[in-house]
């Protein structure tokens, strides 16, 4: 009878250090799995400011050829005297100079947009916020954003990725479109972020070969995000760009 409860009190001691030591193992892999998702995070972070910067760099000789071949064709153009014009060719000549103007403007804006410190920190509709308050001040187009949801942050290359989508789609529309507003619509539906571009310009042909327009391309990187791009005609006038793409939601603290 002793002998089988010193055996119980023994197997009882046993079990108790065995507990202590199983629940102090598992502390200690969860802190060195914390450690590895932080160190993770860190290299993540690392990877993509590496090539945040490099984007930069591209888009920065992009942005020098094009200001070069612009800054030629406003130099063409204002070697012509217009003294020597008529009314109507005078006409031509000052909406040419002025059309060579607007277009630099707004490359120089969107290039110094291309990636925002306020995408970084805030997300993707506080950086379109920030990107049309710039542009509603320099040009006659009114831009109205939504927000039906709490959009809330994603996946840092997704937010980049997006935020190019919505960054060319607006350059589209302010160099090309004439328009006099655009509602912009941010929505969430389940795992499904879905922005939607609506203005009242002259529309296009959505049939044409766009590519002179980075259509093609936003249609490819939304399709790589295993989403999709759309335009679709308004009648009587007017476009409206639809971008749907699966998220993976981010907390950023």
């Amino acid at each position: 009878m002793i002998t089988t409860r010193n055996l119980l009190i023994i197997i009882s001691i046993i079990g108790f250090f065995s507990t202590l030591y199983i629940l102090r193992t598992n502390k200690k892999l969860k802190e060195i799995n914390l450690t590895l998702k932080t160190k993770n995070l860190e290299i993540e972070n690392a990877l993509y400011q590496g090539q945040n910067i490099e984007r930069r760099r591209l888009a920065a000789i992009d942005q020098e050829d094009q200001n070069a071949q612009l800054t030629t064709l406003r130099s063409l153009i204002k070697a012509i005297d217009p003294d020597q014009l008529d009314d109507h060719n005078s006409v031509i000549y000052k909406k040419l100079i002025d059309m060579t103007t607007s277009v630099t403007n707004v490359d120089e804006l969107i290039f110094h947009n291309t990636l925002p410190g306020v995408l970084e920190q805030d997300g993707i509709v506080a950086a379109t916020h920030a990107l049309v308050s710039k542009l509603t001040v320099q040009y006659n187009t009114l831009f109205n954003i939504k927000e039906e949801d709490h959009i809330g942050r994603f996946q840092i290359e997704m937010e980049h990725q997006l935020y190019q989508i919505i960054l060319e789609s607006i350059n589209n529309i302010v160099k090309h479109a004439d328009a006099s507003f655009v509602n912009i619509n941010f929505k969430k539906v389940d795992s499904l972020f879905i922005a939607t571009l609506e203005d009242d310009g002259r529309g296009m042909d959505v049939n044409r070969n766009n590519e002179g327009k980075g259509i093609s391309k936003m249609i490819s990187l939304a399709n790589k995000m295993g989403g999709e791009y759309k335009i679709e005609n308004l009648l009587p006038n007017g476009t409206k760009i639809w971008v749907k793409v699966p998220i993976e939601e981010h907390s950023k603290n």
